[in-house]
């Protein structure tokens, strides 16, 4: 039976079975959505041993970067960010997209704000990465960058150089600055778990400023209960998730789906 499946590790949290599966029932498509966990040194050998029933592949962490060196051809956005979130078969070769962006972009929109001059993103790994092209088409100009560590090839700085974008790189060590840049932002995305969020979460924010969070469990994030106390607008992770996997199921199926069927899904889940 064709089948698509997401890969990472740890895996059993995923909502991407979910959200495919509701997918393909809505398109009539014959197909099962799978969740594997793969351990970082095996992937050399999962993707050497590419199922012939696989028609494509989610991935998230740890292998966003990792799967590149495995693949024929990567898109360009995706070999930018220097992070592949979908993969198909075509033509016999395996190529590498990244939807993360567009589910960012999407998000935020949805959520009524179409531009931002003023981007903080906290965080410099794979998703940062994928959120600095996001802030770049949402209008931003020179995005803010909060993180512990800048260093190493494969993170947001250097994504930003791929880019042809040039952000303010700010340690968390530097507390004032960090401070004045979550006050003065219109947005932002959040890329770290809720432990690290937390400290950042407690200072203050602009109740016109907009916050994506890309943790969405559990709710409510720090971000989140953020946002409620200074009346900021608050972008769930969710979103984010639900928009890059109406791109990443077209990329893999071909078929269009409406964002509904998966909200659906969603709340089938939680009633």
């Amino acid at each position: 039976m064709p089948y698509a499946a997401v890969i990472g590790d740890p895996i059993d949290h995923s909502l991407s079975p979910l959200l495919h599966r509701a997918a393909y029932a809505s398109a009539g498509i014959a197909w099962d959505y799978r969740k594997i966990r793969v351990a970082a040194e095996d992937l050399d050998a999962f993707i050497e041993a590419w199922d012939g029933d696989c028609r494509g592949l989610s991935v998230t962490m740890p292998h966003k970067h990792a799967v590149m060196a495995h693949l024929d051809h990567v898109d360009g956005l995706a070999r930018a960010t220097g992070a592949v979130n979908t993969i198909v078969k075509q033509g016999g070769l395996l190529v590498g997209f990244n939807t993360d962006v567009y589910g960012i972009v999407e998000a935020v929109r949805r959520s009524g704000r179409k531009s931002c001059e003023r981007c903080v993103i906290v965080g410099a790994g794979s998703t940062a990465s994928s959120a600095l092209a996001a802030v770049c088409e949402l209008g931003t100009r020179r995005p803010i960058i909060l993180a512990r560590r800048f260093d190493g090839p494969h993170r947001a700085l250097a994504a930003a150089y791929r880019l042809g974008i040039d952000p303010v790189a700010v340690p968390l060590r530097d507390e004032r600055r960090v401070r004045a840049a979550l006050a003065e932002a219109d947005l932002i995305v959040s890329t770290v778990p809720g432990g690290a969020a937390k400290p950042l979460a407690a200072h203050a924010i602009s109740p016109t400023a907009s916050i994506l969070d890309v943790v969405y469990a559990p709710q409510p994030t720090p971000w989140q209960k953020r946002a409620n106390e200074c009346g900021a607008t608050f972008v769930s992770g969710l979103d984010m998730l639900v928009h890059q996997a109406i791109l990443q199921i077209q990329v893999m199926t071909a078929h269009s789906v409406d964002a509904s069927v998966l909200y659906d899904a969603l709340r089938r889940k939680d009633d």
